[in-house]
């Protein structure tokens, strides 16, 4: 005569299967949890892929600025159209100039920069100032 008391038994339940019909009885809970961990984690990877393409493009615009205000004060010291020069090295870099300021040999440069993301245009914009090493401003 063999006891069933003090054996243990397989669960049915807890091994996901239902011993009456053969079927699997989990719902695929895991599979929604892992689907929209996936969903948030391409989410986020998309917005910062975005916030450091506004980075770059907020770094492009202040450097084109730094180096148009410089070209246009060497311009203007060689005695050429300073804010001409400025607008030629902007150009070349892909940003427009949307003021150009010259007092003496100081030139204060103003540019935009723009690139579509998220299916819109986003503009941003930069100032710069260049004067030569010995400039003085009038008091």
């Amino acid at each position: 005569m063999s006891s069933l008391r003090g054996r243990l038994l397989p669960d049915s339940r807890a091994s996901g299967v239902d011993a009456s019909k053969g079927r699997s009885t989990e719902t695929g809970a895991a599979t929604l949890y892992v689907v929209i961990a996936v969903a948030v984690v391409v989410v986020v990877f998309a917005v910062c892929v975005h916030l450091i393409a506004l980075t770059r493009l907020q770094h492009r615009a202040a450097a084109a600025a730094d180096l148009a205000a410089l070209a246009a004060s060497a311009a203007s010291l060689a005695g050429e159209d300073g804010c001409l020069r400025g607008r030629v090295i902007a150009a070349a870099n892909d940003v427009e100039v949307t003021s150009c300021e010259r007092a003496h040999h100081a030139v204060t440069v103003r540019v935009e920069a723009g690139a579509r993301l998220w299916g819109r245009w986003w503009r941003v914009r930069a100032i710069a100032r260049a004067a030569p090493r010995d400039y003085r401003p009038a008091a």
